[in-house]
């Protein structure tokens, strides 16, 4: 379907309503957010951001660290609970992201090097990381 196609706006919502569909989730009122590397649509219907990306590969890795992160139990952006971690759409990949709300409150130093020491101290020799 996006073989040859224009990465546009339009483009990317029709990939989002084909991978919606996919991924049991409603794509009606979705917002774009930025439209970059990557498009990122805000779902209506759930708190969820939506990333049409244009590698495949990337995707699939990206999913699959979220995954790893989130069994160690590590703060980081992780997959919406839909009916599939990613959806490919031509030479395009949708995942679908738990929404983060923004906060007022500064991170401190303090804060982000513990974030950064938990982050080292993971096994980064796991297979789930190397694959």
């Amino acid at each position: 379907m996006m073989e040859n196609a224009t990465f546009t706006p339009q483009t990317t919502r029709q990939v989002l309503e084909t991978a919606c569909e996919c991924a049991g989730v409603d794509p009606s009122g979705a917002e774009l957010v930025r439209m970059g590397e990557n498009a990122m649509f805000r779902l209506a219907s759930a708190p969820i951001i939506a990333r049409v990306g244009r590698s495949i590969t990337a995707g699939r890795k990206e999913a699959r660290i979220a995954t790893w992160l989130a069994s160690h139990q590590f703060p980081a952006a992780q997959l919406a609970p839909t009916d599939r971690e990613f959806v490919t759409v031509g030479d395009l990949v949708v995942t679908f992201w738990e929404f983060i709300e923004e906060s007022d409150e500064p991170v401190s130093s303090g804060e982000l090097g513990e974030v950064l020491r938990r982050l080292h101290d993971l096994d980064a020799e796991d297979p789930a990381v190397r694959a």
